[in-house]
């Protein structure tokens, strides 16, 4: 996982769906407690922070980094 993501918001986004899919996938294939599952669940994790707080930049510019 990348320390800062220079990812667009759109890109995010469709990465997002990306991760949830290969979540999901996972999940049902090699069982909800894999390490590969749990990884996989932690990115998205990763990613949907950074897409809120990419959000929360675009809606309130001159906001503080709260991370």
């Amino acid at each position: 996982m990348d320390k800062h993501c220079n990812l667009t918001f759109t890109e995010l986004s469709k990465y997002i769906e990306f991760l949830r899919q290969d979540l999901i996938t996972k999940g049902m294939t090699l069982g909800f407690n894999h390490d590969k599952t749990l990884q996989a669940s932690r990115e998205l994790d990763y990613y949907i922070l950074e897409y809120q707080l990419l959000g929360r930049k675009k809606a309130y510019p001159d906001a503080p980094d709260i991370l």
